[in-house]
């Protein structure tokens, strides 16, 4: 019974044990808008991203406007206080750190007309002064005299000794040969501490976002009395409050009101939610979906709920995955969310992310025992938005693919979005009254082959490859120990017949950690032993591993992403020796206009 109404089929019925992750919300939820604060990372895989998709005005946001580390960051909170904010020119906080760090090398970076211009010029905070000039770590063809002070760099104290001695060795006239000695152990400490003045990471795009808040995720049916739309995200209550205060601040001149939480502040809070965009990222980012553009909606617990079409776009599921949280501060950041990051600009970007959008496993399970009859098929129909073939007999993934694709041309991207959101509400409300489940003898009433009395792997193989024919052939879907699990194969819902292999008996042979072939004899109805089990493991294992690096669109984080510029700057930042590149530029007091997308970033300017 559901609901004191009858199921429609057979269930099975008993004890199930769930396991328990650590993952609470209560430890795992935090927000900030301030420095002082745990905001969010944005790395250089997350940069790829939004620049392969033309997300440029959500990069100016996060390596520069509302970057922790720029120098009026602490003001941040109090300007959007008193009114809208623009996005931040020139310099970003990579490209002021590298110039620092250049100048300690005695090498200067200007900024005019959006041309970097480099030079050799002794630094102004002299940490060093040499008593005797070397050969310059990235050039030796230059000398070196001074060394400028850096103190998040270590190895200067052994820089420091090593000058004093060479300096009381010259004093005291000592030996050539222990002058010597001590003036090439002074040189190699300085190419110690160059080698850590600048690395191939200090030109890479990475940054800590104000305005932030992470939590764990969890699947959002309702929100109060509504449910959740797909274009909607449930913000926690006290993230909410936290990056969206200082707007309320400045909307109500009160800030007592939003300290006190007032009627009016949590009023005008919810209205402002309604009409803004925040951007929802799983890391690590390795498709073009990782990031995504939803309308927020303030909930009362601790985690951030999303619609199921998230799991599969944004390579996360609910199993105590985190998910980060950002809120564009600028109008230009607002709109682009919208437009290029929801998941109605994602579809309208890359028209194949429709397949990830459709109902899947139980949802479309649910559509497919619903089809069955007239009524459901009709109304299926209807909630599609058209008729959908159905060759086999019964609706698999293949086919609502073909018939959206065809809604997708004619309605647009927006109308269509919307009718698979109502395909997978049906498909769980048809699943749960249904009754349909795995039953206890599953597949009891196939003919098995005689199994291998050895343990030859091959021959188990063998023994697999019958039984798995034996299944497919089978389509009796009233019967009620097999038909379930065989319709959930054949219409690529739950299971395929592999699958269906392994709960029955098993068969075949799989390689465990250890790269031995272990013969698997019996089914998960049954019980597998722990030497199958560990084998079976290790094999779904690898198989993940394997999939994950032959995705295709892992290609779009590869070495192909580095800028490849002819410019200074990106040079440097596809070299694993970027201070050489400076210094051959600073010797030939290079100059020249950024045109790359990368440089023009990476310094903080906008991109036509």
């Amino acid at each position: 019974m559901l609901n004191d109404e009858p199921l429609s089929r057979a269930s099975t019925v008993g004890y199930v044990y769930w396991g328990c992750t650590g993952h609470l919300a209560r430890y795992k939820m935090h927000a900030s808008a301030r420095v002082e604060g745990r905001g969010q990372v944005r790395s250089q895989w997350e940069y790829y991203m939004m620049r392969n998709i033309g997300a440029y005005e959500t990069i100016r946001e996060s390596n520069n406007t509302v970057a922790v580390e720029r120098k009026d960051a602490e003001t941040l909170p109090d300007r959007v206080k008193q009114g809208a904010i623009e996005q931040a020119g020139p310099p970003t906080p990579m490209l002021s750190k590298v110039t620092k760090h250049l100048a300690a090398a005695g090498i200067r970076i200007t900024l005019e007309q959006e041309a970097l211009t480099f030079k050799f010029e002794e630094p102004e905070d002299t940490s060093v002064s040499l008593v005797r000039p070397v050969p310059h770590p990235w050039l030796p063809e230059q000398t070196l005299m001074s060394i400028g002070q850096l103190d998040d760099i270590p190895g200067y104290d052994q820089v420091h000794e090593a000058n004093a001695r060479l300096e009381r060795m010259l004093n005291s006239k000592a030996p050539a040969h222990l002058i010597q000695k001590t003036e090439t152990l002074l040189q190699a400490y300085i190419q110690l501490l160059f080698d850590r003045l600048l690395t191939p990471d200090d030109l890479r795009f990475r940054s800590r976002v104000m305005f932030t808040g992470r939590s764990v995720v969890v699947p959002g049916e309702e929100v109060g009395q509504a449910p959740l739309q797909y274009d909607q995200a449930g913000v926690p209550n006290e993230i909410a409050w936290t990056i969206f205060g200082p707007q309320i601040i400045r909307e109500l001149g009160n800030e007592e009101a939003v300290t006190a939480r007032t009627e009016e502040a949590t009023e005008t809070l919810d209205r402002t939610m309604a009409d803004s965009w925040i951007l929802l990222m799983r890391a690590p980012v390795v498709t073009p979906t990782g990031m995504v553009g939803f309308r927020p909606v303030r909930t009362l617990d601790r985690a951030i709920h999303v619609h199921p079409f998230v799991c599969d776009l944004m390579n996360g599921d609910f199993d105590g995955d985190q998910m980060a949280l950002y809120l564009p501060m600028t109008a230009a950041g607002q709109e682009e969310a919208e437009e290029k990051l929801s998941l109605v600009g994602h579809l309208k970007r890359e028209p194949e992310l429709l397949l990830s959008f459709l109902p899947a496993k139980d949802a479309l399970f649910g559509l497919v025992l619903h089809i069955f009859t007239e009524e459901g098929r009709q109304e299926i129909s209807q909630l599609a938005g058209v008729d959908i073939p159905m060759p086999a007999g019964y609706l698999n993934r293949i086919a609502l693919h073909e018939a959206m694709q065809i809604v997708l041309e004619k309605e647009g991207a927006e109308k269509t979005i919307a009718r698979p959101d109502q395909l997978m509400r049906r498909g769980y409300e048809a699943a749960r009254t249904s009754g349909a489940s795995l039953g206890a003898f599953a597949c009891s009433n196939i003919d098995r082959p005689t199994p291998p009395i050895d343990d030859d792997p091959a021959s188990w193989m063998i023994y697999a490859d019958e039984l798995v024919g034996r299944i497919a052939m089978k389509n009796d879907y009233d019967n009620t120990e097999t038909g379930m699990l065989l319709l959930a194969s054949h219409s690529s819902t739950r299971a395929n017949t592999q699958q269906i292999m392994r709960i029955v008996a098993n068969g075949g042979g799989v390689s465990n950690a250890d790269g031995q072939s272990v013969p698997i004899r019996h089914g998960y109805v049954e019980g597998v032993t722990p030497t199958e089990l560990f084998a079976l493991a290790h094999e779904g294992l690898t198989n993940i591993a394997s999939a994950y690096h032959l995705n295709d669109l892992g290609r779009r984080f590869s070495e192909a992403n580095h800028p490849q510029a002819p410019h200074v700057l990106s040079r440097a930042m596809r070299s694993s020796h970027p201070g050489i590149v400076f210094a051959r530029a600073a010797a030939a007091r290079e100059s020249g206009p950024l045109l790359d997308v990368d440089a023009r970033f990476f310094v903080g300017l906008p991109v036509p």
